[in-house]
This record gives structure tokens, C-alpha cells and sequence, in this order.
């Protein structure tokens, strides 16, 4: 089951028009310290009513027929590793609470944490996986340099060893999420460690390999980072999540 909150104008789905189902997104902008001009600013969000309601009305429906529902929104803020939107929870908290087994997170071209809600395993972003993008006629483009100045540390940008992948090195870190089904639920869950290479193809990664346990490191790193409190260990050739912890 699809949906988005990274939609352009006019991409959502309507009554009488085809598109994208919508998770739309109000975003507020609150100074920090209110006896202080010019603190920080903090920043909250919120699903607009509506959009969350149709998403639980359609997991009901699925879950009449289904024995496992998969929800897969495309969300979260791009670029930046280890960062989540408060609307990312509101929506897989009710997903889960509705009926829903697994959330699987993307869009934001970089991993990002692994929650477990209920003894339920929550993919934020599995990262970048099949992606195929010449940037060399666009190096200098007014759009990119735009994208660059707002994430500086991890924007894409041109890079001559890596011709059709454009993105940060941390952005070569990625997964293939795993899971056992068993009697109408999801009785295990982890994933496999993969890296992009310089063609830009994923290589999934041997236990053996340095950059599996980086990448094994990164993903429990950035999932700490955010107060989460998943176990996951290695097992055979992947990593296994412990779905029966601590709740987040």
C-alpha cells in the first residue's frame, strides 16, 4: 500500500483524477525560546486529518483479506542520515495501530533508523538501491547548486568515479529488507547490507567484507541517534532485529 508525502502540486490523487495516494503534511515553524529573538527555530509536523483517515481506512479494508499489510510511504527528509519528521511517526504509528505489520520507509536516498512499535519492525528508509542518473550535463545546473547549498555535507553532485550514481558515500550504504512470514504475521525481521559500486549497481555484501559491518554499524548508530531502542545482531549472511524488545 503506497503513499506520499513528497508530492508536487497537482501529483495527488482526487475524486475524479488519477495520482499519487496523498499523506499531505502541515509544517510549523515555532521560535525555541519565545523570550528570545532569533533563537532556533523549531520545527513540527503534522498529517492533515483527512489523508491519515482514508490511509486507515484502506489498511482496514486490506486487512479484511490480507494476512500481512505492508504499508510503503514515501516520506522523510532527504539527504540527511539519522534525522526523522515527527509526521513519519504519527503516520506508522497508526498504520501499525490500524492494522498494519510493516512499514517500509523511502524516498530520502540515504538509511536511515530502524523502529520496533508493537513488536513491529519500521523500515524509516531503506536508501537507494536501483538509481541510474547522468549528472554530467547537469554539474553546473542553477537546481543543483540550489540542493547543494541546502544540504552542503551530503547533496548530489557530479562525481566523475561514480558517473551515474551522484550521491554522498554514505548514500552507498543500503539494504535489502528480510523478513519470515509465518501464520498471518511477521515472525522475523532484519535486513542485508549492500553497497553501491562504482557502476552503480547494489553488491549485496559477505559477512567477511569490511564494509558490511559499517554498514551494520551505521544503521544501529543512526537508530541510537534518535532514541530507538532496537537490539539487532548478526546472523548468518544478514542482520536480524530483535522484534520482541524494548517498544520505541
Amino acid at each position: 500500500m503506497p503513499y506520499s508525502s513528497i508530492l508536487w502540486p497537482g501529483y495527488a490523487a482526487t475524486a475524479d483524477s488519477p495520482g499519487c495516494a496523498p499523506l499531505r503534511v502541515t509544517t510549523r515553524y515555532d521560535q525555541a525560546e519565545l523570550e528570545q529573538p532569533g533563537s532556533p527555530r523549531r520545527i513540527s509536523t503534522t498529517v492533515l486529518p483527512e489523508d491519515l483517515a482514508a490511509m486507515e481506512q484502506d489498511i482496514r479494508a486490506a486487512k479484511e483479506s490480507a494476512d500481512v499489510v505492508v504499508v510503503t510511504p514515501r516520506w522523510g527528509l532527504h539527504f540527511v542520515p539519522g534525522t526523522l519528521a515527527d509526521y513519519e511517526t504519527e503516520i506508522a504509528h497508526t498504520a501499525m495501530d490500524t492494522g498494519a505489520d510493516l512499514v517500509l520507509g523511502c524516498h530520502q536516498h540515504v538509511l536511515k533508523p530502524i523502529e520496533v512499535y508493537r513488536g513491529k519492525p519500521i523500515f524509516h528508509g531503506l536508501g537507494n538501491f536501483i538509481m541510474d542518473v547522468g549528472m554530467s550535463a547537469h554539474a553546473n545546473s542553477p537546481a543543483l547548486r540550489e540542493v547543494q547549498e541546502l544540504y552542503s555535507e551530503y547533496a548530489v553532485s557530479y562525481q566523475p568515479d561514480y558517473p551515474t550514481y551522484p550521491f554522498h558515500a554514505t548514500a552507498r550504504r543500503t539494504m535489502i529488507a528480510r523478513f519470515r512470514i509465518g501464520d498471518g504475521n511477521v515472525t522475523e525481521a532484519g535486513f542485508l547490507p549492500c553497497l553501491i559500486n562504482r557502476r552503480g549497481q547494489p553488491e549485496l555484501l559477505g559477512g567477511d567484507d569490511p564494509s558490511f559491518d559499517d554498514i551494520y554499524r551505521h544503521v544501529v548508530d543512526i537508530t541510537r541517534a534518535v532514541g530507538f531502542e532496537v537490539a539487532m545482531r548478526r546472523e548468518g549472511p544478514g542482520i536480524v532485529i530483535d522484534l520482541a524488545g524494548p517498544v520505541s
